[in-house]
C-alpha cells in the first residue's frame, strides 16, 4: 500500500447512452463530488439513433468544468482518470483525430436486413470460436452497412473504437481500446484474439486494420494532455488507465469478480451477467454474449436485451400520460401479480438476448376494458422481469445471490417483482453510482494500491427476499409470455 497518497481522488467517468456522470471518489470509497448532464442522441430516421462525437466531448467537458467550479480544492488531488462507456456500436475516427461521421450506437438497427441468421459458416464460427453472436448494433454489422451505404466514410475512417476510447483519446491523444469491449465482437474471448477466418467470412479483411487492438482495461494508457487541460478544467499529466464497457465497471461496483457471481444492471438496456473462469468457458453459445472480464483470467457471460427501462420510459410517456413515479409504484402494489391476464413484450427496439431478432416488436396481449392504466403500467414492469428470467434462463446456474445496479434499480417496487419472478434473493448496494465506483477499483489497482478489483466497496446494501406466493403464480405466467413469443414470430418476420 501506498499511504502518502490517501488525500487524494479517483476521477471516474460513466458515459452511458442516455447521461453523462463524473465523480470523484476517495480513498473511503465514497463520492466527493458528483456532475452529470444528458446526452444528446439523435434519431432522425426510424431505427436510426445516432451521436455527434465531438458534441460528447463538448459535454464531458462540460461536466469536468463544472466539477472542477464545485470542487477546486480537490482537483489538484486526482490521482488517475477512469472512464467506461456504452458498448458496442460505430466509433469512427479519421487519421487527423477528427470523427469521420457521427457515431452509430449499440440500439441502432439500420443493419438488421444484413443480419446472418441463417448462415451457417458464420454461425459455426462464432459458436466454435466462442464469439458473440453478430446483431444490428455490433460493430462489425454496421461497419458491412457502412460499406455498401457510405463507402467514402469507411474509407477515410483509420480507426473504429469504442465510446470510451474516444474520450481517452480526447484526454490523452491515445486511440486504443481495452479487452472488454473489444472481445464483444470479431474476438475469441477465451484466447483474447480475433478470429481472422470469421472476419475473412464478413469480408472485412481489408478493414481490420482498422480495428484496436486491445489492452488491460487497468492499463495506464497515457496522461492528459495540456489541450485537454485548457478543454476539461483538469490539470495536466493526470494518468488515465484504459477503462472498460459500463457493464463491466458496474460488475466491478457490485462486487461481482469471481466466478459464480452474478447480477442485473437495470438501465436502458438490461444487462444480465454472471462471471465464469475462462478455463471453465467451454460451452458454445447461439444467444447473448461474452467479453473479458476487468479481473483477469475471467470471463463475463451475459444477455444483455436491447429494450431495458427504455421501454418502461416509452410506457410512462406514451400511455401513462407522463404520471410520477410515486403514482406508478402506487399502481404496482396495488394490482394483483399478472395484471389480470394481460401480458407485455418489451421488444420496442427489436431483441438480442436472449433469442436475436432484430425484428421482433412490443406489444400488450389480453386487453380488456376491465383493465385499467394501472393494469398496463404493471403488466409492462412483468414483460420487463419475465424478460430478465428469460436471459437467466440462458445462462450458467448462479447461487441464490443476484446483486442489481443501475438507474431502475432504485425502484423497490420492481426490485421485489424481479426477486419474486427469478425466485433469487436480490441485493441493492446503497451506492449512488456504482459505475463510477468499479472505475475507482480499476484504478486503484492500476496504481498499485490493491491487487483486489473490489477494494472499494459500498457500506451497506438492501436485500428483497421472494415472496412464495408470488414466485408460483409468476411460474404459471411465465410459459404463456414464452408462447406468445413464439406465436407472433411469423408476424415479425413478415
Amino acid at each position: 500500500m501506498i499511504d502518502n497518497a490517501r488525500d487524494g481522488y479517483f476521477l471516474a467517468i460513466d458515459a452511458g447512452t442516455t447521461r453523462i456522470k463524473a465523480g470523484l471518489v476517495g480513498f473511503d470509497g465514497c463520492l466527493h463530488g458528483l456532475s452529470s448532464c444528458d446526452v444528446d442522441v439523435s434519431h432522425s430516421r426510424a431505427g436510426w439513433s445516432e451521436i455527434d462525437m465531438s458534441g460528447l466531448w463538448a459535454k464531458v467537458c462540460l461536466v469536468l468544468r463544472e466539477l472542477s467550479d464545485r470542487h477546486p480544492e480537490k482537483i489538484s488531488a486526482i490521482l488517475a482518470i477512469g472512464v467506461a462507456g456504452q458498448g458496442d456500436g460505430y466509433w469512427p475516427v479519421r487519421v487527423d483525430g477528427e470523427p469521420a461521421g457521427p457515431a452509430i450506437l449499440w440500439n441502432d438497427t439500420r443493419a438488421k436486413s444484413l443480419v446472418i441468421r441463417s448462415n451457417e459458416t458464420i454461425d459455426r464460427l462464432c459458436r466454435d470460436n466462442f464469439v458473440t453472436p453478430l446483431f444490428p448494433g455490433s460493430m462489425p454489422m454496421i461497419l458491412m452497412w457502412q460499406k455498401v451505404a457510405l463507402p467514402d466514410r469507411v474509407a477515410q475512417t483509420h480507426k473504429i473504437v469504442h465510446c470510451k476510447d474516444w474520450l481517452n483519446f480526447k484526454l490523452t491523444g491515445e486511440l486504443v481500446s481495452d479487452y472488454s469491449d473489444v472481445s464483444i465482437a470479431l474476438m475469441d474471448v477465451r484466447k483474447r484474439v480475433f478470429v481472422d477466418e470469421l472476419i475473412a467470412a464478413l469480408d472485412l479483411t481489408k478493414e481490420r486494420a482498422k480495428f484496436p487492438d486491445p489492452v488491460p482495461s487497468c492499463s495506464i494508457i497515457g496522461q492528459t494532455t495540456a489541450t485537454a487541460s485548457g478543454q476539461t478544467g483538469m490539470p495536466a499529466g493526470i494518468p488515465v488507465i484504459a477503462g472498460s464497457i459500463d457493464v463491466a465497471a458496474v460488475a466491478l461496483g457490485l462486487g461481482v469478480v469471481k466466478p459464480g457471481d452474478a447480477c442485473s444492471i437495470l438501465g436502458t438496456t438490461i444487462c444480465n451477467e454472471t462471471v465464469i473462469a475462462e478455463k471453465d468457458f467451454n460451452e458454445p453459445f447461439i444467444s447473448g454474449g461474452a467479453l473479458s472480464h476487468v479481473s483477469e483470467g475471467n470471463v463475463l457471460r451475459f444477455m444483455a436485451t436491447s429494450s431495458g427501462t427504455s421501454a418502461l420510459d416509452w410506457v410512462r410517456q406514451e400511455i401513462l400520460g407522463n404520471e410520477p413515479y410515486a403514482q406508478i409504484e402506487a399502481w404496482l402494489k396495488s394490482i394483483l401479480v399478472g395484471s389480470e391476464r394481460l401480458f407485455f413484450h418489451p421488444y420496442l427496439f427489436g431483441e438480442r438476448a436472449p433469442f436475436n431478432n432484430p425484428y421482433a416488436t412490443g406489444a400488450f396481449f389480453g386487453l380488456t376494458a376491465s383493465h385499467t392504466r394501472g393494469h398496463l403500467a404493471r403488466a409492462a414492469y412483468e414483460g420487463v422481469v419475465f424478460s430478465m428470467l428469460d436471459c437467466f434462463e440462458n445462462l450458467p446456474p448462479i447461487e441464490s445471490l443476484i446483486s442489481v445496479g443501475g438507474g431502475a434499480a432504485r425502484s423497490s417496487a420492481l426490485c421485489q417483482m424481479v426477486s419474486d419472478c427469478l425466485g433469487k434473493t436480490i441485493v441493492r448496494p446503497d451506492y449512488p453510482e456504482l459505475g463510477l465506483l468499479g472505475l475507482a477499483n480499476m484504478m486503484a489497482h492500476a496504481l498499485g494500491y490493491t491487487r483486489d478489483y473490489d477494494w472499494l466497496k459500498p457500506q451497506s446494501q438492501i436485500s428483497f427476499a421472494p415472496d412464495l406466493d408470488n414466485q408460483a403464480t409468476y411460474a404459471r405466467l411465465y410459459p404463456v409470455f414464452k408462447n406468445l413469443s413464439t406465436w407472433i414470430q411469423p408476424f415479425w418476420e413478415s
